[in-house]
């Protein structure tokens, strides 16, 4: 773990390691000229699952990868994970709500943090990325048949109903945090819960989450 956070360079496989939490179950394996069909989607009677019996050891150590390395990976890898990482987030934020356990609501925190960053990296895609997408598209080159991952996510928004309102409620928090002298008392319009869940992420570059993003260049129209 730490040579992995010392290391800016050392990318992990973030979507091989959300595969051990949520996973995509296809009722109909369809074949065509002896090939698998890869493409994933409601209309194809599959549906994504979270792993409940996955052991602590596992599901903490996963997070805390998925935490260090998502902000490494490049956006077509995490468009690819977008799904789970909904579907996730909603199981999370649905049982943190039901009990009362602190390391579950911990899992709940972490794993909408990772969803924000996700949400930041394909709505808002570093500059590498896109001089990387320039220099590899050719006009004259024929489409390639990627999957529309994005696609299948705005899928699980219209088509799950915990997911949607966890995402809702996650983005509408973001939209209502405004610093504020204290650390404990929420600013207008946020809960305790939601304040808490904002302090709580982590952040590459300041102690926290919330410190990121109300610095002074975030600030600054």
């Amino acid at each position: 773990m730490k040579r992995v956070r010392a290391d800016s360079n050392c990318r992990l496989p973030c979507p091989n390691i959300l595969s051990l939490l949520v996973r995509y179950k296809e009722d109909d394996v369809k074949e065509e000229d002896g090939k698998l069909d890869d493409v994933k989607s409601e209309d194809d009677g599959g549906s994504w699952e979270v792993v409940e019996d996955v052991n602590a050891f596992t599901l903490n150590l996963s997070l805390a990868f998925l935490t260090l390395s998502i902000g490494r990976c490049d956006m077509y890898e995490v468009e690819e994970m977008m799904c789970g990482l909904l579907v996730l987030n909603g199981y999370f934020d649905d049982k943190s709500r039901n009990g009362s356990s602190a390391s579950l609501k911990n899992q709940c925190f972490q794993m909408a943090h990772l969803l924000l960053r996700a949400v930041d990296i394909v709505t808002a895609p570093p500059l590498a990325n896109k001089k990387k997408e320039q220099k590899t598209s050719d006009p004259n080159e024929k489409e390639t048949s990627r999957v529309n991952y994005m696609e299948q996510a705005r899928t699980i928004i219209s088509t799950n109903n915990t997911a949607a309102a966890s995402l809702y409620e996650l983005l509408l928090d973001v939209l209502l945090y405004t610093p504020t002298a204290s650390t404990t008392t929420p600013p207008p319009g946020l809960s305790t819960y939601s304040f808490t869940r904002l302090q709580s992420g982590a952040s590459p570059t300041h102690k926290n989450w919330i410190l990121e993003y109300s610095s002074p260049s975030q600030l600054t129209p």
